[in-house]
């Protein structure tokens, strides 16, 4: 979503103030055709922090791509400050 630059790095090996914007026009694979961001979109990731603050009553599913223990425990931590328990639905299959 990033351009050729970025591909096979992982987004953890990057800092989030310096990932890039999103390429303005995004291939959906399983339509065969782009999203266009508009010109309101910023291009930029969101932080699930971001996510929850506008997503209230809304089921999420979070598929984490690493076995991190830091990283469950900060959404763990999340969902819960956002009373989310019921709402959020997240794990890998990836043993820690």
């Amino acid at each position: 979503m990033c351009g050729p630059d970025y591909t096979g790095k992982k987004i953890s090996d990057i800092n989030f103030e310096d990932l890039p914007k999103f390429q303005a026009n995004i291939p959906i694979n399983r339509q065969g055709d782009t999203y266009a961001l508009k010109p309101f979109e910023e291009g930029r990731f969101t932080l699930l922090r971001e996510l929850f603050e506008v997503a209230d009553g809304i089921l999420i599913s979070i598929d984490m791509k690493e076995a991190n223990g830091d990283l469950c425990r900060f959404v763990d931590e999340l969902v819960r400050e956002f009373n989310r328990e019921d709402l959020t639905i997240w794990g890998s299959i990836y043993s820690a």
